[in-house]
């Protein structure tokens, strides 16, 4: 009878919170030993002899009924007594006198329907809701007829404080037979009560079928078989609204959670087979996201919601695992779909950061083969066309690359080859330059000789003499395609990101890689913008002098550091390989530790100079020349973290003025220089004084206060803070190469899958042009490719764009059957055990040779 006080609940089932706990604590000992009284002895005889009449006989005492139903001890033997029996008849009747003057009442209802759960026995669960849902309608009458004022006092409380006109005691009672069911896992219970409830709604009650405690154990602890049952008599999870709900994180842990759980997501797709609303792998890629949002903005939950994303991310990879085809991976990735599909798994899987998830096998090798083969969506109607890049040599890779050179110089008459229809095919050159650009890693390679050749003009920039050469007109188209790069970038996301959410397609560019080179471009606008009004107001820098020529210095200090950024932007082309790859990553995660060091740092930094300078303001240049500036203390405290040390930067000398000079030494010395008509030495002069010598160190409470802070600082800053950063840098190090083979082929993934889009196949500076083809379909929607004899205006036309209309319909209709149907297969718990033994008899087989030969044979 302790069952309700353990299991997952949301909300608390009414009656549960307030009650003696003590009332369903199970303790055989107790109701072995209790010592009941002369009534209580009778009554248990008339239960144990099987004799209703006679204890129905006890309600016309009331004085007997009164002290049977107020010892709970007695009550508990009484219920376990009567339950064990099987008797319905012998149950009604106990109900009877138990509850005829209790006004708990309802409270001895839970404890016969928590027992007879334990029975398990749907019949006597049942007899009991049955004998409840009379007892509402006999009060429900006597409410309204003739009715005692106990029992109307206890029904007004009840339906006053739980707001409920129609709701019944019954319909509670439901709920916690529904609720004990679902923890105990009696199936057969649980269907005959949710069977009874529908039956009996209209006199019940409907109960509330969103976020029910039972649905929420369930779906915690994984019961797809409860969940299934559950689900199909109504009950589902969903946002709850409760204020209540929102205030306690641990609730909404809980709910999110349930709601996260893959086992209901799988239940759900059972039963709608909506592809679209109810697919369990976007579900489970979308709660995966949203639980690491939550993670870095509730971070006293961190550890919960991260455990969260986990068991999604789990569930996603084993739905790829259990896939054992080449066409059934590229169906559950949906790139085998139809065109104008955009939300495909393998686009979300990449934008939105599920790194095991795209560091798979599977996922990997469709990757690759994606990677140097044309797309067949994209070129539809042609034949496959693979170039097998990562099965090609070291020098056919070269040979390869010197090719695509070539092709790089006439781009723009490859991206307008499919302009001229199939005039532009049949020509066997032409068609061969079409077929280059429509493969990703030579979309790749035209990158990165458009980023080569930039390199290279940059650095004629920076050697040459003259202010402005030819080659800084190319680097203005370089700039320029650069910045309109990203745009598209931002484009291709709204297309392919499978969402219209503006800052979903935000937060999927604001990567560090964007981010980078998105600042490299506006410091080299500026640049040029400066360099440009330096040009037209006759500025100049080579051999001329700064006065006059601002401007000009200006920008080219600004190019100098563009320059910076974009040689060490070739860095990023190290994550193409195993070696340098894991070595970038850590790199580009310590710099997270580097602001939070920055952080510390700069209040440290900000706080020592301030207060050092207060202390030394009021000393002249003579006496201290380091810490009396603001200018001088900052430059001093940000070189301390290199030059430690320099302890004579706090001394403060004597005044000149504290000394004492011999009068009788000076006299002789002004008499001989007159008579020798010579002038004075300060060392001679120095001679005859009798105070503290030229240097010497003023002790005092600002020197101790000085050098106090002065060694205080940097013990702080390079024994303490810069040795934090060491340690996570190197933390953040071991982090990034402990999982060095996931985080590698996700950034590498992240890169391809750029060029993975046929539009990406203009690189700067031809940039424009694809701008301007954009810009030409904008302005005219009916602006088309011309293509020979299929124009829209024409019968012959019309035609085939509505047969390409149905042929797009019908490939839909077949993806949606087969990806239903895949899906179906892989959720399904048949299937899932089928691979776990699969698995197991290999590991038990690979002990013996002939059986594993015979397994690879098959």
């Amino acid at each position: 009878m302790s069952r309700m006080r353990r299991g997952h609940r949301l909300h608390s089932i009414s009656g549960f919170d307030d009650i003696d706990t003590f009332r369903f604590y199970r303790d055989d000992s107790v109701l072995g030993s209790y010592n009941e009284s002369k009534v209580e002895s009778e009554f248990l005889d008339f239960i144990r002899n099987d004799d209703p009449e006679s204890i129905l006989k006890v309600i016309d005492d009331p004085g007997k009924t009164v002290t049977l139903s107020q010892n709970w001890n007695f009550i508990k033997r009484c219920t376990k007594e009567v339950v064990g029996t099987g008797n319905k008849e012998l149950i009604r009747a106990v109900l009877e006198v138990l509850t005829d003057t209790n006004p708990k009442s309802f409270d001895v209802g839970e404890l016969f329907i928590m027992e007879t759960l334990e029975a398990g026995e749907s019949d006597l669960v049942i007899c009991v809701l049955e004998y409840w849902m009379n007892h509402d309608l006999i009060s429900s009458e006597a409410l309204q007829g003739v009715s005692n004022a106990l029992d109307v006092i206890h029904n007004s409380v009840y339906f006053a404080a739980n707001r409920r006109l129609k709701d019944t005691t019954t319909l509670i009672l439901a709920q916690t037979a529904v609720y004990c069911a679902t923890v105990d896992q009696a199936t057969q219970i649980l269907q005959d009560v949710l069977q009874w409830h529908e039956e009996h709604s209209d006199v019940v009650g409907q109960s509330t079928k969103l976020n029910a405690d039972a649905m929420i154990h369930a779906a915690l602890e994984d019961d797809r078989e409860r969940l299934a049952i559950l689900y199909s008599y109504g009950y589902r999870l969903g946002t709850d609204t409760d204020r209540r709900i929102n205030k306690d994180y641990l609730k909404r842990i809980k709910l999110f959670k349930a709601r996260a759980s893959p086992v209901y997501k799988s239940v759900v797709f059972e039963n709608s087979k909506d592809i679209y609303k109810d697919d369990p792998l976007k579900k489970c890629f979308e709660y995966a996201r949203q639980a690491r949002i939550n993670a870095d903005k509730i971070q006293d939950f961190t550890k919960e919601y991260t455990d969260i994303a986990k068991k999604c991310e789990e569930f996603a990879k084993g739905l790829l695992d259990r896939c054992t085809t080449k066409h059934e991976v590229q169906t559950l990735l949906q790139t085998r779909s139809y065109r104008g599909h955009t939300d495909a798994n393998f686009n979300i899987a990449i934008l939105d950061g599920h790194k095991e998830f795209v560091a798979h096998e599977k996922f990997q090798q469709l990757l690759h083969k994606k990677w140097g083969q044309r797309d067949r969506l994209q070129s539809s109607n042609v034949p496959s066309y693979n170039i097998f890049w990562s099965e090609k040599s070291s020098l056919s890779k070269a040979i390869h690359i010197l090719l695509q050179v070539v092709v790089f110089i006439f781009l723009p008459i490859v991206y307008c080859i499919p302009m001229f229809g199939q005039c532009g095919r049949r020509v066997k050159i032409l068609n061969w330059f079409l077929q280059q650009g429509q493969i990703p890693v030579n979309r790749f390679i035209y990158g990165e000789i458009s980023k080569g050749l930039f390199f290279l003009i940059v650095l004629l920039t920076l050697i040459s003499e003259d202010d402005v050469e030819w080659y800084d007109l190319l680097a203005v188209c370089w700039i320029l395609s650069y910045l309109l790069e990203n745009f598209r970038t931002i484009h291709r996301l709204y297309r392919f990101g499978g969402s219209s959410d503006s800052k979903r397609i935000f937060k999927r560019w604001c990567t560090f890689r964007n981010l980078y080179i998105l600042a490299t471009d506006i410091v080299f606008l500026v640049s040029l913008i400066l360099r440009s009004v330096a040009h037209f107001s006759d500025q100049c820098r080579a051999g001329c002098p700064y006065k006059g020529n601002e401007i000009a210095f200006v920008a080219a200090s600004i190019w100098s550091f563009a320059a910076v950024l974009c040689f060490l932007r070739s860095i990023q082309g190290g994550l193409m390989w195993r070696q340098t790859g894991p070595v970038i990553i850590s790199i580009s995660y310590m710099i997270l530790d580097v602001l939070v060091f920055l952080f510390v740092f700069v209040i440290v930094y900000i706080a020592f100079t301030l207060a050092m300078v207060y202390v030394y303001h009021v000393y002249s240049d003579d006496r201290t020349k380091y810490f009396n500036s603001y200018k001088m203390a900052f430059k001093l405290f940000f070189w301390a973290m290199i030059r430690t040390g320099n302890p004579q930067y706090a001394d403060i000398l004597v005044y000149n003025s504290t000394k004492t000079f011999n009068t009788t030494c000076l006299q002789s010395l002004v008499s001989g220089v007159m008579s020798l008509s010579e002038n004075l030495s300060p060392s001679e002069v120095e001679a005859c004084s009798t105070g503290f010598a030229k240097g010497e160190i003023e002790e005092g409470i600002p020197y101790i206060a000085g050098n106090t802070l002065w060694a205080f600082y940097q013990f702080t800053v390079v024994i303490v803070l810069l040795s934090i950063l060491r340690a996570r840098m190197v933390n953040t190090y071991h982090r990034v190469f402990k999982e060095a083979d996931v985080q590698w082929k996700f950034f590498r993934a992240s890169i391809w899958w750029k060029y993975l889009d046929e539009d990406s196949i203009l690189p700067p500076p031809y940039t424009i042009l694809y701008f301007l083809h954009r810009l030409a379909k904008f302005l005219n929607p009916g602006f088309k490719e011309c293509q020979k004899n299929h124009t829209e205006d024409t019968p012959q036309g019309r035609r085939n764009k509505h047969d390409l209309e149905e042929l797009i319909e019908l490939d839909k209709r077949e993806f949606e059957k087969r990806y239903k149907t895949l899906m179906l297969m892989l959720i399904s718990p048949q299937h899932t055990n089928k691979n776990l033994n699969r698995h197991n008899n290999w590991t038990s087989k690979m002990s013996r040779p002939m059986e594993v030969l015979h397994m690879i044979s098959d």
